[in-house]
């Protein structure tokens, strides 16, 4: 048999191979290490910023919701008390009221006079008229015009 002839099964079994030295175990080496060290800085970074992000969101939302309605807190809950703990408001958010306005001026002509802190002021109202209807607290915007002449004498 010769080098270049092709192996049989008799020759497969004498031939043992070499498997070499026995496989070293592993240990942690320093570049490991700071693999590992900057996966989980890198983690924590990801999660705190995450967290600040959702606390900044929270915050905007709170603001957002306080700036559409401002005086929330001071409409009447019904739930929070029982009818007889509690003074109830004059108007609750579902009521109707109407809204009047008057407008005064000085009154140049001495017609009615008014005593206020010891000065002698003379007025008169020139508008007075309801000027909204039905209007609810639950709804924010109303708008309305006016028809209003000022006399120029008192300008």
């Amino acid at each position: 048999m010769s080098a270049f002839d092709p192996p049989t099964k008799e020759s497969k079994a004498s031939l043992q191979l070499d498997p070499g030295p026995e496989p070293r175990r592993k240990t942690a080496r320093p570049v490991n290490i700071c693999k590992t060290f900057c996966r989980a800085f890198t983690i924590a970074t990801v999660i705190i910023g995450l967290r600040v992000v959702y606390l900044g969101l929270k915050f905007v939302q709170n603001r957002w919701s306080t700036s559409l309605a401002p005086h929330q807190i001071l409409y009447h809950n019904d739930t929070q008390y029982e009818a007889h703990q509690v003074v109830r408001p004059l108007i609750e958010e579902d009521q109707s009221f109407d809204i009047v306005a008057t407008v005064w001026i000085r009154d140049f002509e001495g017609k009615n006079p008014s005593h206020t802190r010891g000065i002698k002021l003379v007025e008169r109202p020139i508008f007075t008229d309801t000027i909204f209807r039905g209007v609810k607290m639950s709804k924010k915007i109303y708008k309305t015009s006016v028809n209003l002449e000022i006399p120029t004498a008192a300008l």
